[in-house]
C-alpha cells in the first residue's frame, strides 16, 4: 500500500505495526536522504500499459499535480491562456529532450527554457546563445516539426512579451519542483522504486510528514499520490504473485484531490 504522513510519529506507528505482522522487510520508508528515489517525469515514459511513452499523458500528470496543489481546486479561469501555452511549451521541450537521448528531468527542461531561441532585431531570424542546450537539442533531435516551432513560431518576430509570459508561467509552475524534498526524491534523474512495488506487497511511507515539512511535503506526497492512484488504477483484476492494495491518509482532507 501507501501511506502518506501528516504527523510527525506516522513513520514510527507504522514502523511498530510492520514489526508486529513480521512485515518489516516489505516496509519501504522514503525520505530525504534515504537511497529511494523515482524520477515521474521518465516513469510516463517507461513504465507499462499502452499509454507509455506518450507525452502528453506526462504533461496531464505534471498539470494535474501542480493543480492539486491548489486547496478548493483549479486556479483562477483568467490564466487560462498562460496555462495552455505553459502547456503546449512543455510538450515541445519534453520532446525535445526524448528525441535527442537527454534525460528527462526537470533540471533539463529548465536548461532547455534558459536557452530558448530568440529573434535577431535587424533579420528576425531565430538566434541562439552559444552553448545553447535548446540548440542542441534541436538539432541532435532532427525533427522538422519541433524545429518549426521553436524557431519559427516561438521565436517570431513581435512575440517576445506573449513568450515571455508563457516562459514565466512554467518556470513558475515547475518552481516546487526545484528545490527541497520534491527535488531530491521525484524529479531526479535515477529511479530506484516504482508505484508498482505495492502490488507486489511492498508499503510506501511517504515520510514527509505535513506538519513538519508544510507545503513541501504535502506537493511531494500529492505528487507521488497521484502517480501511485493512476498506476494501482490500471491494473486489471488481481494478477498471480501480485496482492490487492491501500491508500492510508490519516488528516485525509489535507491530501483530497479532485481526481
Amino acid at each position: 500500500g501507501l501511506v502518506l504522513t501528516h504527523k510527525s510519529d506516522e513513520v514510527d506507528r507504522w514502523t511498530q505495526y510492520a514489526q508486529e505482522t513480521g512485515r518489516l522487510q516489505d516496509l519501504m520508508i522514503v525520505a530525504p536522504g534515504n537511497r529511494w528515489k523515482f524520477n515521474f517525469l521518465a516513469y510516463q515514459f517507461l513504465r507499462a500499459g499502452d499509454g507509455a511513452g506518450h507525452t502528453e499523458n506526462t504533461v496531464n500528470a505534471f498539470m494535474n499535480v501542480l493543480e492539486s496543489r491548489y486547496r478548493g481546486g483549479r486556479r483562477q479561469t483568467q490564466e487560462a491562456y498562460w496555462t495552455d501555452g505553459a502547456r503546449r511549451l512543455l510538450r515541445h521541450s519534453l520532446d525535445a529532450l526524448l528525441l535527442a537521448g537527454e534525460p528527462v528531468t526537470m533540471d533539463n527542461i529548465l536548461e532547455l527554457l534558459r536557452s530558448l531561441p530568440y529573434p535577431d532585431r535587424q533579420t528576425g531570424t531565430p538566434q541562439y546563445r552559444p552553448d545553447s542546450f535548446c540548440e542542441h537539442c534541436l538539432r541532435t533531435a532532427a525533427d522538422q516539426k519541433l524545429t518549426a516551432f521553436f524557431e519559427r513560431e516561438f521565436s517570431a518576430p513581435g512575440a517576445e512579451r506573449q513568450n515571455a509570459g508563457i516562459i514565466s508561467t512554467l518556470t513558475n509552475m515547475a518552481d516546487p519542483f526545484m528545490s527541497g524534498p520534491v527535488r531530491d526524491l521525484f524529479c531526479s534523474a535515477n529511479t530506484s522504486f516504482v508505484p508498482e512495488f505495492s502490488r507486489a506487497g511492498v508499503i510506501i511511507v511517504l515520510a514527509l510528514p505535513v506538519l513538519e515539512w508544510e507545503d513541501a511535503g504535502r506537493t511531494a506526497q500529492l505528487l507521488f499520490k497521484y502517480i501511485w492512484q493512476q498506476a494501482m488504477l490500471r491494473r486489471q483484476g488481481l494478477p498471480r504473485g501480485e496482492r490487492p492494495v491501500f491508500l492510508w491518509a490519516d488528516e485525509a482532507q489535507v491530501f483530497m484531490t479532485d481526481f
